[in-house]
């Protein structure tokens, strides 16, 4: 295992790891934001918050590429707990959104 994240060809994987990370969060924040124009809370919160947790998941993607790429630990650790917690935080409020008052009245 050590030998993947010491070798001379990391770069190229750990680089697609950051551009695609990337992009996946652009286009996520992008979609998000687009699909929430025409709505009103709490539908539009509920669009945005699933936008933002899929930004989250391509900004740690990026930070585990940037992380092995220049062999950083706290870094890959740090885009861990970042991710961890606002992966269970946004899911947390697209819970409550999904089964409030507003969703009851809805259905």
């Amino acid at each position: 295992m050590t030998e993947a994240l010491e070798a001379s060809w990391r770069v190229y994987p750990a680089a697609s790891m950051i551009g695609g990370g990337l992009l996946f969060a652009l286009f996520s924040a992008r979609r998000a934001i687009a699909r929430s124009a025409g709505l009103r809370d709490p539908f539009r919160a509920l669009e945005l918050m699933t936008g933002f947790r899929l930004c989250v998941v391509g900004l740690a993607t990026a930070g585990f590429g940037a992380a092995w790429m220049w062999s950083i630990g706290w870094l890959a650790g740090l885009a861990a707990v970042i991710a961890g917690e606002e992966l269970l935080e946004s899911s947390f409020v697209i819970a409550a959104v999904r089964n409030g008052p507003e969703a009851a009245a809805e259905r």
